[in-house]
């Protein structure tokens, strides 16, 4: 039992501390071919290679009501390189923020 826990206390740090690998500027409300998205870039700002990333993004109306979540997937991140987003959203959104970060 112990032993399965010391696993998910590594997982669920690993997963908190992927913020500091990443930082993100940009971030916005974009409509591409007519449905609304999330886009802005991403720069992994260690000297290590990403294989995977994750992004997840928690979407908000006017009134700040959660309506909604967006992924967005790259592959292939390298070291202090940026990536380009665009995470689809199937509900209309007025802003866009950062829920969750999964590096592999």
């Amino acid at each position: 039992m112990r032993k399965i826990l010391a696993i998910a206390a590594m997982l669920i740090s690993a997963v908190a501390s992927a913020d500091d690998r990443l930082s993100f500027t940009g971030i916005k409300v974009v409509n591409t071919d007519g449905a609304p998205a999330v886009q802005g870039y991403a720069r992994n700002t260690t000297n290590a290679q990403f294989n995977s990333v994750t992004v997840v993004f928690k979407l908000y109306d006017r009134s700040g009501n959660m309506v909604g979540n967006a992924i967005a997937n790259g592959m292939g991140l390298g070291p202090n390189e940026s990536w380009k987003f665009t995470a689809p959203a199937g509900v209309a959104f007025d802003r866009a923020e950062v829920t969750s970060v999964q590096i592999m």
